[in-house]
């Protein structure tokens, strides 16, 4: 199992941008900009995250990046343990590349 948080930072951004505030809210709203933003985007994107494949030294370290600004704008976490994180069970595949085919079939087949 590994740890997961995905795009989540980024949905509860425009989560936040999009509904209406009011008193803390609309302190914690002015505090967004773009780039802020930007500097997210740049640092989760960066080539030194290692490409953040499931697992890798570049995952762990984006989602501690993400869990770590959950916990800087104040919200509660909600994963497993008390947590920012949720365990998931990931499946992996690969690919040979010689006389490997795929065929998927809706419905039946006559």
């Amino acid at each position: 199992m590994k740890r997961s948080i995905g795009l989540a930072f980024i949905a509860i951004a425009a989560t936040l941008i999009a509904r209406p505030s009011t008193g803390q809210e609309a302190e914690g709203l002015q505090a967004i900009t773009a780039e802020g933003i930007r500097a997210h985007v740049e640092f989760l994107a960066d080539d030194l995250l290692e490409g953040r494949g499931t697992g890798t030294r570049g995952y762990e370290l984006a989602a501690n990046y993400v869990a770590s600004q959950f916990r800087a704008l104040g919200l509660e976490p909600a994963g497993d343990d008390a947590s920012y994180f949720q365990q998931v069970t990931f499946r992996r595949s690969h690919v040979v590349p010689e006389g490997t085919s795929l065929v998927l079939i809706q419905g039946s087949r006559e």
